[in-house]
């Protein structure tokens, strides 16, 4: 290239790649935490129960749509026991992702790598109440004739505090200055 054309083509470049627009993407997020108890059985004995914790953290697509799908993390402590880790498609209402009723169905697979040991398919359902509030049943069926059932309840702390659209009449998030 030319050293004029240079001259020319490099601040134009410049002024192209620092210009930018107002952006508004907008996603579902989700962060839940809740506790319960889960129904675990190995070789297909008999099920115990532990008390359990779970943690959620995942991301979909827009919450205004009327189905909104995404991805997640989880974390299931079984107390005493050990910690099973799992990736889910999530599939959810619109009311549920803005933090009003609706229900959510997650799909994925989970490794366990404590006690014998076990890897198999995750299912999932949420039922979702004001603010967050979610009443979660799970179940694992995996290798080693391993089964788990649980029922767990907490909150979601995204349907909470920013995604919450269906409750802005009685608790209003602030508007940003820039929008």
């Amino acid at each position: 290239m030319r050293p004029v054309m240079r001259l020319v083509m490099c601040p134009l470049a410049l002024a192209t790649i620092a210009w930018s627009s107002a952006a508004s993407a907008e996603v579902s997020s989700w962060v839940f935490v809740g506790g319960g108890a889960n129904w675990l059985s190995e070789r297909a004995s008999g099920y115990e129960m532990a008390p359990s914790m779970q943690i959620d953290v995942g991301m979909g697509s827009p919450p205004s749509r009327s189905f909104v799908v995404g991805m997640l993390g989880r974390t299931i402590t079984n107390f005493g026991r050990g910690t099973d880790l799992a990736l889910a498609l999530r599939g959810t209402t619109g009311g549920f992702s803005r933090g009003g009723y609706g229900v959510a169905v997650d799909l994925g697979m989970y490794r366990r790598w404590w006690g014998m040991g076990s890897w198999g398919p995750i299912g999932s359902l949420h039922l979702g109440g004001p603010y967050g509030l979610q009443l979660t049943g799970n179940v694992e069926i995996g290798t080693q004739e391993h089964r788990t059932f649980g029922v767990l309840f907490g909150v979601d702390l995204l349907r909470l505090t920013v995604h919450r659209p269906a409750h802005d009449k009685w608790w209003m998030n602030p508007r940003p200055s820039w929008r």
